[in-house]
């Protein structure tokens, strides 16, 4: 994420990046190459004096990381989808700017495609946060800290369970001796369904019609793990669209 912001604030004439703090050598490194005319420490008291500050580290350090801080006045914000504003309050003020994607340090992040969740804890603040979210991306959402919440976990539904899915289709792939780019269409022609259809609009398979012979053949193949897995989404395919379950 910090690599991410970096990226896009650098390109921006709006936004100044004085200072990246990391918390060690290696963190700092793997992002110096790109803001050689910026600060970069691992001491949080070397950080200088600034209008806003961005808490762009894990869900679990964020409190921590905001205690050790002296804010000086400047505007707090983390970037978490889980955590609640309120984990910042012990600043004067504070807020959210929650990019919703997944983030990694090697592939280049479209912006103009990310939505940007903001949240303030004064109406003053919540224009600046709007302003450096614009920044980022176009499209930009007031969303409060119990939306979020609801978000981030319909996130996880929609982006860590269905790439465990994936991961697990390419391991059955692989043990069978099947080139797992023989679904690559099809994974992108679910994606692409979810988004131009409603998704339950689009349910296709067994579990939808309530194919047994079918899905009882499918268990007999699988291990223990995607066995359990195959058997937990079907029950919820099959309760959802009024089938008996298995």
């Amino acid at each position: 994420m910090a690599r991410q912001l970096a990226i896009r604030f650098r390109e921006s004439v709006l936004i100044t990046l004085k200072a990246i703090a990391g918390r060690d050598q290696h963190a700092c490194g793997n992002i110096r190459d790109l803001v050689s005319d910026t600060v970069i420490c691992t001491d949080l008291d070397s950080l200088l004096s600034t209008d806003i500050i961005i808490l762009a580290v894990t869900d679990t350090a964020i409190a921590t990381v905001s205690d050790k801080i002296d804010a000086r006045g400047a505007l707090v914000l983390h970037t978490s989808g889980s955590v609640p504003m309120a984990a910042l309050k012990n600043h004067k003020r504070y807020g959210v700017l929650y990019p919703l994607q997944s983030f990694s340090e090697s592939n280049r992040v479209d912006w103009d495609t990310v939505p940007v969740c903001i949240e303030a804890h004064t109406v003053s603040d919540l224009d600046i946060v709007r302003t450096i979210a614009s920044v980022l991306s176009p499209k930009i959402f007031e969303v409060t800290t119990a939306q979020r919440k609801h978000l981030h976990v319909a996130a996880v539904f929609a982006n860590n369970f269905a790439n465990h899915c994936f991961t697990m289709a390419q391991e059955i792939c692989e043990k069978h001796t099947i080139p797992f780019e023989l679904l690559h269409p099809l994974i992108l022609e679910t994606a692409t369904k979810a988004i131009t259809q409603e998704p339950d609009k689009s349910q296709t398979g067994p579990a939808m019609r309530g194919d047994k012979e079918i899905i009882l053949a499918h268990l007999e193949t699988l291990d223990t793990e995607p066995k359990e897995i195959y058997r937990v989404l079907t029950n919820a395919i099959t309760h959802y669209y009024g089938r008996k379950k298995l």
